[in-house]
């Protein structure tokens, strides 16, 4: 099926993309940078289920970044959706198997390190593994090696405040509790989110060279409630900045 997924979008598109781009949560504006673009709905592609959150609208878009042939992909599975580890990573299968070699994932995610703030962007260097499917007792810590390596200058100066840090990975669907926030500070989390770490755990096994870009949207484990339109909101509000921040990667 992944070869019948690949043959088919290689068929809409005239060329193999260099690099593929995946949208979090409130993201979706980054294709305002493409040009020539070309749209594929998720329910044309044999093989890719349709998307149930708000927010993740469900189609890959195929364009140009300074003339690179890009494909972005609007919009992810999730596991709290009642997909399989293994069916949230199959467009990073069908990538790969499309030729991309290179991959930049974005989410947003909840701000739980106190020096960073809501409106700035986070490069996960760290994945916490905090899903504890098959491990009861601690989170699995994994460092991300043979990545995407960024140019100094393009962070310096970047429209949008840059940091590094490690990404919690929990299975949602609802936000953290004050315990357990305090849990993954202690953990030595400084943001987390429900997605993105199977799509890296995949995309690495396929070695592919990975970019993750995690905006942060809301603090963690306050006494306000937040909500997924919150989430939407936010993520919305500095869209350009990190669309320009993406551009200047690929150029």
């Amino acid at each position: 099926m992944i070869n019948i997924s690949s043959d088919y979008i290689l068929s809409k598109i005239p060329t193999i993309p260099k690099y593929c781009i995946v949208t979090g949560s409130g993201l979706s504006e980054i294709t305002s940078i493409i040009s020539k673009t070309i749209k594929i709905n998720f329910n044309e592609v044999p093989g890719f289920f349709c998307t149930t959150v708000k927010g993740h609208e469900g189609y890959l878009i195929f364009g140009y970044i300074n003339n690179c042939p890009v494909l972005l992909s609007v919009g992810r599975y999730h596991y709290y959706e009642g997909y399989t580890i293994d069916q949230v990573s199959i467009p990073i299968k069908v990538f790969s198997n499309l030729g991309i070699k290179k991959i930049i994932l974005t989410n947003s995610a909840g701000c739980i390190n106190k020096n960073y703030i809501v409106g700035q962007l986070l490069i996960i260097k760290k994945f916490l593994d905090c899903s504890y499917i098959k491990n009861n007792k601690s989170p699995k810590r994994i460092d991300i090696k043979n990545g995407i390596i960024l140019n100094k200058k393009i962070i310096e100066e970047s429209k949008i405040k840059i940091n590094f840090g490690t990404y919690a990975w929990v299975l949602g669907p609802t936000y953290e509790t004050i315990a357990e926030t305090k849990d993954l500070i202690n953990l030595g989390a400084d943001a987390v989110g429900m997605s993105t770490y199977p799509e890296y755990y995949q995309a690495k096994k396929l070695k592919m060279k990975v970019l993750i870009l995690s905006y942060l949207s809301n603090y963690v484990g306050g006494t306000e409630l937040i909500t997924h339109q919150d989430v939407l909101n936010e993520s919305k509000k500095h869209i350009k900045e990190i669309s320009l921040f993406i551009k200047e990667i690929i150029k």
